[in-house]
């Protein structure tokens, strides 16, 4: 498996309605995704949580479920870019989503 980092535009939002675990918010995908309290340590376990963003995912995965590896990959809370590689990433999907609002302007 390839190393994997939080995105840099996860968003984290703790204590949602009392709710057990975390809320995760992907910035530029709208994706939502609810990580039980249980999940979220082992999401966090394979990072330094003073450097969320920027400290790439252990490759080791016995103690993560492969599924809910699959599901932070597709939903863009991890990634394998690397930080700047996700920021041109972005900036590329927002410019094409410019130059089809305009297109459609027209």
């Amino acid at each position: 498996m390839n190393r994997l980092r939080i995105s840099t535009y996860c968003i984290i939002i703790k204590n949602l309605n009392n709710l057990d675990g975390v809320l995760l918010v992907h910035g530029y995908t709208g994706t939502l995704m609810h990580l039980s309290s249980k999940n979220f340590k082992l999401f966090i376990t394979f990072t330094d949580s003073k450097k969320l963003k920027t400290t790439p995912v252990i490759n080791e995965t016995k103690n993560i479920n492969e599924k809910l590896i699959i599901k932070l990959k597709q939903g863009g809370f991890l990634t394998p870019m690397s930080e700047e590689e996700e920021i041109v990433f972005f900036k590329k999907v927002v410019s094409n989503l410019h130059k089809k609002y305009i297109n459609n302007r027209q």
